[in-house]
């Protein structure tokens, strides 16, 4: 019987966003917490890649519910820079990554610590099985 793993969802978006959103917003840094420096301001805009869950189907599938909370400094701005990453990970197709669907948002939030504004989505990640 074939051993699989699936690569961690967060990881796999982290380097397919790291790649694809400095070109269309300048100077964001994509991480899977809120760098320290950005705590309490969002001056600069930033993307945290977080997971909410998994579900591993038997026609070895992994789907994955990745959240994504984009700060851009002000509501207008983190709801722009969410668009841009929804569209920019419904297009994501690599090697680790066999295909990513939409769940919910963009929607406006407002961060429960530090009350910046930001704006989350949620997409549903379907990893590649890779054998061991």
């Amino acid at each position: 019987m074939p051993r699989i793993i699936y690569p961690d969802p967060v990881a796999v978006m982290l380097t397919y966003l790291r790649a694809e959103l400095p070109a269309l917003i300048p100077g964001v840094a994509v991480s899977h917490e809120l760098p320290a420096s950005r705590m309490g301001t969002s001056e600069l805009p930033a993307v945290v890649v977080r997971c909410d869950g998994q579900v591993r189907e038997p026609s070895l599938r992994n789907a994955a519910a990745v959240r994504l909370v984009c700060y851009g400094g002000s509501q207008h701005e983190s709801m722009r820079i969410a668009a841009l990453c929804e569209a920019v990970s419904l297009a994501a197709m690599t090697g680790d990554i066999r295909s990513v669907t939409g769940q919910a948002g963009p929607r406006p939030a407002q961060d429960p610590d530090t009350h910046d504004p930001m704006a989350v989505l949620t997409v549903t990640v379907l990893t590649m099985p890779k054998n061991l």
